[in-house]
């Protein structure tokens, strides 16, 4: 089975086989797995099958996608962009669906993030892991008076739960 692999910040050029992939196990969590035209298999996040299904991506058609890395102050995150490749080929859209404005930053960040939510309500997204378990907890110096300095007599013990100390 030939594997088509994204690399990052590189857009490629796809045609679906059929608009409906299947939902498999993945190293990372939940995959949509697709059937390209030319023989190939990719495997997506279930967010860009939602992305596909709501382009209205039929079979044969090509289009982009674009793993990208976007940073965010400190933290980087992957966004997959699709983009269809002649817009005038496009299938007829509602007729009560007139072309607006184009999206604005703000307007892209909220559909992604509902995009999202619908994923995770739908059970398609894995639920992000708490780090908790992950952060060493300690015991603060002393005050000299049995408890954590704020009157409630309790003090932490390294294995991060609280001790009464009267």
């Amino acid at each position: 089975m030939n594997i088509l692999r994204f690399e990052m910040n590189k857009p490629t050029e796809v045609a679906l086989q059929s608009p409906e992939g299947v939902c498999v196990d993945g190293r990372y969590g939940p995959r949509m797995m697709f059937t390209l035209a030319d023989g190939r298999v990719m495997y997506v996040p279930p967010i860009v099958a939602n992305k596909i299904h709501a382009a209205g991506i039929i079979p044969g058609e090509s289009f982009q996608l674009c793993k990208a890395s976007v940073k965010t102050g400190q933290r980087r995150s992957v966004e997959w962009h699709l983009d269809r490749i002649s817009p005038d080929e496009n299938p007829p859209q509602a007729a009560d669906a007139l072309p607006g404005p184009a999206e604005t930053p703000i307007e892209h960040d909220l559909r992604l993030s509902v995009e999202m939510a619908n994923a995770k309500r739908a059970g398609l997204e894995p639920e992000p892991q708490s780090i908790a378990e992950e952060t060493p907890s300690f015991a603060p110096p002393g005050n000299g008076h049995g408890n954590n300095g704020n009157g409630s007599g309790l003090k932490l013990v390294p294995n991060g739960s609280s001790v009464s100390v009267t």
